[in-house]
């Protein structure tokens, strides 16, 4: 809180700083996930399911999207945008609701294993359109 409340540039700086680190450690995971992927299945199942090590590889992906959002997350937190989180939130709702109907319906395990990721990112672009709209109207 200190660091946001010196300079903005400071809290920039330092929010791009921790992302980049953060992001890099969970594509090493990923990486590693991805790579491990036909191990780590059939340590859990005692077979080699190729739709499960490709949903695997998929949602490996995931933290890397999650690490980017906590950052957004907070920059708005310390904002005090807190309409545009609840926007976010809302519209989350409705995008998660569209994306689990049109999984459910065209019955395709990959679009389901893909949901937490493709749920994310929305989040992702919304929390960076945010940030952006509001360094826009206040700087």
């Amino acid at each position: 809180m200190a660091l946001y409340k010196q300079s903005d540039a400071h809290w920039t700086g330092f929010r791009k700083k921790m992302k980049k680190i953060f992001g890099l450690v969970a594509l090493g995971g990923a990486l590693l996930i991805v790579a491990m992927a036909d191990l780590i299945v059939f340590i859990l199942t005692d077979t080699h399911d190729a739709d499960t090590i490709l949903i695997l590889r998929i949602m490996a992906f995931v933290p890397i999207i999650s690490a980017f959002n906590v950052f957004s997350m907070l920059n708005l937190l310390l904002k005090q945008a807190r309409r545009s989180i609840f926007n976010i939130g809302a519209v989350l709702i409705g995008v998660a609701t569209v994306i689990a109907y049109a999984s459910v319906y065209t019955q395709n395990i990959y679009f389901v294993g893909s949901f937490t990721i493709l749920v994310e990112g929305a989040a992702w672009i919304m929390y960076e359109y945010a940030i952006k709209k509001n360094k826009v109207q206040h700087g």
